[in-house]
């Protein structure tokens, strides 16, 4: 080609929409570039962008471009081999993707705009260790808490009981310690030992007034609990857990990747949903399906599981619904979910991404494990572009 005729056919080709430049790319055939890179536009520039020497020839701005700093990758069947294709029974293919590849220009509601870290509430509000600790547990649940416990006590006629704020939290603060130093497996009173002891806790309360508040500690309001379980089978915490779960969510904002899973709170208290688990260390116990953020484990939301939900709507699995209730305060926000092989499942896969029901013939038996998404998001809320399982 001619100097002049390539010039004419570059300023041609800069006037291109997308759709012609992705048409001339398909119909290039394999093997016709003589070793010169095949000259398109990227994306349409403004007219201060381009400038014309007058022979005809377009010379491009050095000024920095969008499509610079966010190319748009064009992923094209044939570049991929068969061996990492799926093809559902109703013929939509699933593409297995390497981690970090790009997938071109995100949806809107898969782009994560919130810098992770503390909240500004947050922020604001912490100046030491205890401001933190009290982000979590605020002012009020500890004054219910003292409210509750000092009820207990007069019930059972303690009339020498007598716990202030100061000790509720002092309490609490020695339960963290002993847990740090291995108090599972040492006798309470060996913490006060001369021989054997921690000097916190002598210097911070009696070993019998430890003792008291262990056994007056209460969550409710004992007096209204029977009519309370009756809707709520956690209704002795269920008040002091759920505002946790909710100050936790509103102090912390969660990077990209989150992760949902089960774990078991340890415990032989007789109550209806105490679970056995063999594969855990601690055999007896409550279990909780916890959201966490994978960067820095921080719990983000949780719900105990206490058996049957009649909450639940008809037909919706157990792990499809645990995933979307864990995640709702996260919905259109570019979130990334992984979770184990309990929620890899066909249905929970695409109702998780979209939230909306989708037939199941779109996903092959193999393709549940680890895919990527391409449907239309349509009225759906989007938690993620994609699911993984480990």
């Amino acid at each position: 080609m001619r100097p002049g005729d390539r010039g004419r056919e570059l300023h041609r080709r800069s006037h291109w929409t997308p759709e012609q430049i992705l048409a001339h790319l398909q119909s290039l055939p394999e093997g016709e570039s003589d070793g010169e890179a095949e000259e398109l536009p990227c994306e349409l520039e403004s007219d201060d962008e381009r400038e014309d020497d007058g022979s005809g020839v377009v010379i491009e701005s050095d000024s920095g471009s969008e499509s610079e700093s966010e190319p748009e990758a064009i992923t094209s069947m044939e570049e991929t081999s068969p061996s990492t294709q799926e093809t559902a029974r109703d013929g939509t293919v699933w593409i297995e993707q390497p981690p970090g590849r790009p997938r071109g220009r995100a949806r809107e509601a898969s782009i994560t705009r919130e810098p992770p870290g503390p909240t500004p509430h947050a922020k604001d509000s912490i100046t030491n260790p205890l401001s933190s600790l009290l982000c979590l547990l605020d002012t009020e649940m500890w004054g219910q808490i003292l409210k509750y416990t000092q009820a207990e006590a007069d019930r059972n006629n303690a009339d020498m009981f007598n716990v202030t704020m100061d000790q509720l939290k002092a309490f609490v603060g020695l339960v963290y310690l002993r847990g740090i130093t291995g108090g599972k497996s040492q006798k309470l009173e060996d913490f006060w030992s001369a021989e054997m002891g921690n000097p916190v806790f002598k210097e911070t309360m009696f070993r019998q007034k430890f003792r008291d508040i262990m056994r007056y500690l209460r969550f409710d309001d004992k007096s209204t609990r029977a009519a309370r379980l009756l809707e709520d089978k956690f209704a002795m915490i269920s008040e002091t857990f759920d505002r946790f779960v909710k100050n936790s969510t509103a102090s912390y904002t969660p990077g990209e990747n989150i992760t949902v899973d089960e774990q078991l709170f340890p415990t032989m208290a007789r109550c209806r949903f105490t679970q056995y688990m063999a594969n855990k260390p601690d055999k007896f116990g409550i279990k909780f399906w916890v959201a966490a953020d994978v960067e820095t484990m921080y719990m983000l939301n949780a719900h105990p599981y206490l058996g049957q939900d009649d909450s639940r709507p008809p037909g919706q699995r157990l792990s499809d619904n645990v995933v979307l209730r864990l995640m709702e305060p996260f919905l259109e926000k570019g979130r990334n979910v992984t979770t184990d092989n309990y929620f890899n499942q066909c249905t929970h896969s695409v109702q998780t991404v979209h939230g909306r029901q989708h037939n199941k013939k779109e996903i092959d038996s193999g393709a549940g494990e680890r895919a990527v998404c391409a449907s239309e998001n349509g009225q759906g809320r989007a938690i993620s572009g994609t699911i993984s399982g480990t």
